[in-house]
């Protein structure tokens, strides 16, 4: 009790830890699905306010930090801020769904649309007022990577042979490979975002059964890990591989094909 005591009385401490780490974390590649777990927890353990306060100040830090080492990288200059602002927007979502007291898997649905519909309506303004498509800025980002490609054709002709030369047909043309990524965008945002919300939610749990901090939250993992899909999930799978077996004889065979997958991933 008395050390529980002193960690109430020095939020300010460990906020500025949590803080600190989920910066760190969004600098890094593999580390950035971890960045709303620090922030999430002070939000829990401190308050709306008091976690929402650090969350802020870590958002300017990591703008600060991104104008002195990023200067001159145009993609760098927004992605680090946009990356910290999403962990930080996510972990403000977490702690409500424990404040809350909410089941953890229906939280895991409901926070996942909210970001879901936040970022579609965000990318749908951006491009609604830019002067570039977003086909535009994304062949724009790629192309350094095709004509690198390009450059290194004879290698990767010798070593790999028709595969390779395949491959440099699809990734060595900007227009094909900025087609691909925004026709699997959705796709992969869908799983990302939902695998990370999952996987931060997972991690407060975790951290919430350490007795020292007394919080109550009447779920545990093994809520998270053992879930079920309900009844009616059923006729989304169906639809789903019946989209996949019929789907060449539609208008749109290529895309439908990839909702169905899409559908299956999130079944």
């Amino acid at each position: 009790m008395e050390q529980h005591i002193q960690i109430q009385n020095k939020p300010w401490a460990l906020l500025s830890t949590f803080t600190l780490l989920s910066v760190v974390l969004s600098m890094l590649v593999l580390g950035a699905v971890l960045a709303p777990l620090p922030l999430a927890i002070g939000i829990v353990l401190f308050g709306r306010s008091k976690g929402i306060l650090a969350g802020t100040i870590g958002l300017v830090l990591i703008m600060v930090l991104n104008a002195v080492f990023a200067s001159g990288a145009s993609y760098m200059q927004w992605s680090l801020p946009a990356l910290y602002l999403m962990a930080f927007l996510i972990a403000i979502l977490i702690g409500e769904l424990f404040l809350r007291k909410m089941p953890p898997m229906e939280g895991v649905v409901k926070v996942g649309a909210v970001v879901m519909a936040l970022v579609s309506m965000v990318l749908t303004l951006s491009f609604s007022v830019s002067e570039k498509s977003i086909h535009d800025v994304v062949k724009e980002q790629i192309a350094p990577i095709s004509k690198q490609i390009k450059a290194q054709k004879a290698a990767i002709v010798s070593q790999n042979g028709q595969e390779g030369q395949l491959l440099i047909e699809e990734l060595g043309n900007p227009d094909t490979l900025a087609n691909k990524i925004i026709r699997y965008f959705p796709m992969n945002l869908f799983i990302a975002v939902f695998f990370c919300i999952w996987l931060n939610v997972l991690g407060v749990t975790r951290f919430l059964k350490f007795p020292l901090l007394l919080q109550h939250y009447p779920y545990s993992d093994h809520d998270i890990v053992t879930f079920k899909m309900p009844g009616w999930a059923i006729w989304g799978l169906i639809a789903a591989f019946a989209l996949l077996v019929f789907g060449h004889y539609l208008k749109w065979g290529e895309d439908v094909n990839l909702a169905a997958l899409t559908l299956l991933e999130c079944l």
